[in-house]
C-alpha cells in the first residue's frame, strides 16, 4: 500500500517493482496510464463501470483470467 494516489509516487512503487516488459493489470482508474509506457511494459485494463461492466479477462486465450 502506498500513502498517496499520485502518478509519481505509483510510478515509483511499479518501477521498483515491476521488470522492463512485465505486463501490469490494472482498472481503469486514470492513475494507471503512463504504466505502459514506462520501460517497455504492456498495461492491460478492465472497466468495473456501467451495465457492461467487466471483472476479469482472458486477452492470451489461455483460460485464465489475468486482466482483473
Amino acid at each position: 500500500m502506498i500513502e498517496t494516489a499520485s502518478m509519481v509516487e505509483l510510478d515509483d512503487v511499479v518501477d521498483a517493482a515491476c521488470l522492463e516488459g512485465t505486463t501490469v493489470n490494472t482498472d481503469e482508474w486514470s492513475g494507471y496510464n503512463r504504466i505502459g509506457r514506462r520501460h517497455g511494459r504492456v498495461h492491460r485494463a478492465v472497466d468495473h463501470s456501467g451495465p457492461k461492466r467487466t471483472w476479469a479477462l482472458d486477452l492470451d486465450g489461455d483460460g485464465v483470467r489475468e486482466v482483473h
